[in-house]
């Protein structure tokens, strides 16, 4: 079993379309909002999105890869000496955006797991709504 496999379902053990949830749904790719499920595509079981580790990871991505892109950015700059302004330092740290984000999508939504709907609890599923599409 891998590191970070995708979240299954518990019932029939399909792998379930958390990632497709989170990267359209997750407020700037942090967490979801409101208590969000998925159904599973084999059984159609309904299952809630617990997401308190997949918040955390997503900070740290956020924290560790912001950090390091500062760190690769002073070194060129204190170690190496290369002469740069303050935006020319913005500049060379903006290519780096697009993988930090990349990787955020990959990486948070493995931390996600999944629980059985409470017999009272209000649950969303986005995936549902306008045939499958999640709005998109």
């Amino acid at each position: 079993m891998p590191l970070l496999s995708e979240p299954r379902c518990p019932k029939c053990d399909s792998v379930l379309p958390v990632a497709k949830v989170w990267s359209r749904f997750a407020y700037r790719g942090l967490s979801l909002q409101e208590t969000t499920g998925v159904r599973c595509p084999v059984c159609h079981d309904a299952l809630v999105i617990v997401q308190g580790r997949a918040v955390i990871a997503s900070m740290l991505v956020v924290l560790i890869g912001g950090g390091g892109l500062g760190a690769l950015v002073a070194f060129c700059r204190y170690v190496l000496g290369w002469p740069m302004s303050d935006v020319t330092m913005v500049l060379l740290m903006l290519p780096g955006v697009p993988f930090l984000m990349a990787a955020q999508a990959w990486i948070v939504p493995r931390f996600c797991r999944v629980r059985a709907v409470g017999p009272a609890e209000v649950v969303r599923f986005p995936l549902d709504e306008r045939g499958g599409t999640g709005g998109i």
